[in-house]
């Protein structure tokens, strides 16, 4: 996967679905697709967990120009909990606003927030 952001800079992603421990032989073919991509920055997510020497790996490509972030299955499951919390907090802050507003119609702005 390559994702951009608003400025329209790549960044490349592995994703795997794996039992097992990553290999740090996955983490160089995933280095050596990017390279040959012409990819400066990627993330490699795993459902599982790394094996030594993927950490290093990872760490010696971003001090070489490829920077390499590695989310095992604990990391992503955290951010996934964030990314649900920052949308039912915004979310719901949109409906609060929306019957706020809409209240505000029916009873001519006479509501009061502990009155519900």
């Amino acid at each position: 996967i390559v994702l951009r952001n608003a400025q329209n800079q790549a960044t490349a992603v592995q994703v795997k679905r794996h039992r097992g421990a990553i290999e740090v032989s996955a983490i160089r073919e995933f280095l050596g697709a990017m390279v040959l991509n012409g990819h400066t920055q990627g993330v490699f997510v795993t459902t599982s967990r790394f094996q030594s020497g993927c950490e290093e790996t990872a760490k010696r490509a971003s001090r070489l120009g490829t920077a390499m972030q590695l989310v095992d299955g604990t990391a992503f499951l955290q951010h996934l909990r964030q990314a649900q919390l920052h949308d039912f907090f915004h979310y719901r802050t949109l409906i609060d606003n929306e019957i706020i507003q809409s209240l505000e119609l029916q009873f001519g702005g006479e509501y009061h927030e502990g009155s519900l």
